[in-house]
Formats: C-alpha cells, sequence, structure tokens
C-alpha cells in the first residue's frame, strides 16, 4: 500500500487536541484467519498506523483488528466493541477504515454504530469509497452501500453453504472432528478420522450406563470420577453427555444439515424438517459403537421421556 503525504481532513474539521491534533485510530478486518488474508490483515494494520504516524496534524490512538472473524454481528467483534467503546468516552476523535464492508455487513448494525460514534463528534471515514459518516448528503449513498456490503456477505455464505454441501454429496464433508476421534492425513486424504482410544473410552463407557438405564446425570458423575481417577483435568456436565448421547456420529455415519440457518445475520438456526437436503454419509469412519446400541439407548430415553410426561 502506498501512504499518502495528503490529509483527508476537511478544512473546516475542528481540532478537538489541546496540542492542536486530532485523536486518530483505525479498524481493519479479515473475515477467514488463513495465510492469505493474515498477510492482509497485517498489511493493513502497517498502513495505518504509518499513514497516522505520517499526518501532522494527527495522533495515533491505536489501530483495533478482528481476524478471522465475520462481519455480520458486531458481538463477536471485540476489537470492533473496544473500538465503539472508546469513541463513546471521547478518546477518539476520527476514524479510518479501509471500506464500509469491513466496518459491517450488517446495514442496519452498521449505521447504528455510525450514529452512536457520530453524538460523540467522531467521524469515520471510508476510504475505498471517500466517504466520511458526518457527510448529510451523502447519508443515502452510505445506507446503500452498507445494504450492499450486506448482501454481498449473504452471497458469500451461499456460496460456501453450496461448497459444503457439494463436499457432502461427494462423500468429503467439511466436518469438525468430533470427540472421539482425531483426524490424521493418509496418503491424498487429509481428512481421515480415527478412533482416539482415550476418548472413545468414555464414549463406549457413556452409552454402556445409558444401556443400563442410568441417568444422563449420573453418567456425568461417572465420567467425572474416571477424569479424576486419571488426573485429566476434563470436565463433564449433562449438555454434553446428553449430546454425545444422540449423535449418531459414533456408529460410523454423518448426517449434514441436521440443523439450518435461516438469518445468516442473526446466525439464528432451527431444525431441518425438510428444509434443506440432508446427505447421509455411511461408513465415513470407523465406529465406536455399534448402530444397534446407539438405537437401544436412543429408545430407552424417549421411553424415560415419555413416562415422564405421562406423570
Amino acid at each position: 500500500m502506498i501512504i499518502s503525504k495528503r490529509t483527508v481532513f476537511k478544512p473546516d474539521d475542528v481540532l478537538t487536541m489541546e496540542n492542536g491534533k486530532r485523536r486518530c485510530a483505525a479498524y481493519a478486518r479479515v473475515s477467514t484467519d488463513d495465510e492469505a488474508q493474515g498477510e492482509s490483515f497485517d498489511s493493513q494494520v502497517a498502513y495505518y498506523k504509518k499513514l497516522i504516524e505520517n499526518e501532522s496534524e494527527s495522533m495515533l490512538v491505536g489501530v483495533y483488528g478482528d481476524r478471522g472473524i465475520s462481519g455480520t454481528s458486531a458481538k463477536d467483534r471485540p476489537e470492533f466493541l473496544r473500538l465503539i467503546k472508546d469513541c463513546e468516552e471521547d478518546k477518539i476523535d476520527f476514524v479510518y477504515v479501509k471500506s464500509i464492508s469491513r466496518f459491517a455487513r450488517n446495514a442496519s448494525e452498521c449505521m447504528a454504530y455510525l450514529d452512536r460514534v457520530g453524538e460523540h463528534g467522531v467521524v469515520v471515514y471510508f476510504e475505498k469509497e471517500n466517504i466520511y459518516s458526518n457527510d448529510k448528503s451523502l447519508s443515502v449513498i452510505l445506507k446503500i452501500l452498507a445494504t450492499l456490503a450486506q448482501e454481498e456477505s449473504n452471497s458469500i455464505s451461499m456460496a460456501i453453504k453450496w461448497a459444503y454441501f457439494a463436499n457432502a454429496k461427494n462423500g468429503k464433508p467439511t466436518r469438525q472432528v468430533v470427540y472421539g476421534y482425531k483426524k490424521v492425513t493418509e496418503g491424498k486424504n487429509k481428512h481421515v478420522w480415527v478412533v482416539d482410544p482415550i476418548e472413545a473410552r468414555r464414549v463406549k463407557k457413556a452409552f454402556a450406563l445409558a444401556l443400563k438405564g442410568m441417568s444422563k446425570l449420573d453418567i456425568v458423575a461417572e465420567l467425572n470420577k474416571m477424569e479424576e481417577d486419571e488426573d485429566t483435568g476434563v470436565i463433564w456436565n449433562y449438555s454434553r453427555v446428553d449430546k454425545m448421547l444422540k449423535n449418531e456420529i459414533y456408529t460410523g455415519i454423518i448426517i449434514t444439515n441436521k440443523t439450518v440457518t435461516i438469518d445468516y445475520v442473526t446466525k439464528r438456526q432451527v431444525k431441518n424438517d425438510g428444509l434443506v437436503e440432508k446427505v447421509v454419509i455411511k461408513d465415513h469412519h470407523e465406529p465406536i459403537i455399534s448402530e444397534y446400541i446407539f438405537n437401544a439407548v436412543r429408545d430407552k430415553i424417549a421411553s424415560k421421556r415419555r413416562r415422564r410426561n405421562a406423570k
């Protein structure tokens, strides 16, 4: 990136610092954490540091950056929220951002946060669009560009979902390895699941106890005793055991799209009851328990639930 010698400030801007300098910050964000994006992130940070330090009218407050985080929701971006907080605490006068999509891909959130910092006299400058957040004549354009950034995020999300679905149809689902397994490389295949013997003992024990009719809370206690005896530091809870006993993945089967994200901005998910196609991949990996045991445990849990509801 080339560092400009010009100032981006308007002639009628008022200097707020006692020493006649404007307190400047910058915000940088990349949505994935691979090497290419990592380089982009580091270059953004270095660029803004040098840019602000080279401005005779500016004083660098800091460069705030979120690496490997989506821009659709501010609550998942700790550095962004820290920037907003510092603006509201009157520590910053001017903020540089590469583009509107770096600031936020949620149109309503984008405008809401600009309004919040604007109430404290903070101006945000979007370099790519050459737009100042306090330019009222461009407010409509800013809203349109923020909406376009949100739609771009939706398009990217849909493309990723399609790629996941296509991989699953080819028997190679993009899936994070679950407890009980670890990923290894075998030849050209970099995502082979193999049984982790230590973790598999816990899985087998949980299913065996459930098959005997033991409650999930008692199973939690048994597993925690096992971890304590072996001094692993691992702690089990009801939710973790419940999810494990319901997961057919331990029979060697992977089912994709069990839940569906119905709002890509809020990330709200619902159970997939025919909304999109599921892909069932059998013999994807070595089973830890048999389908017979899994089904027997499922039926026993369902029977207990029916008895409780009947009371």
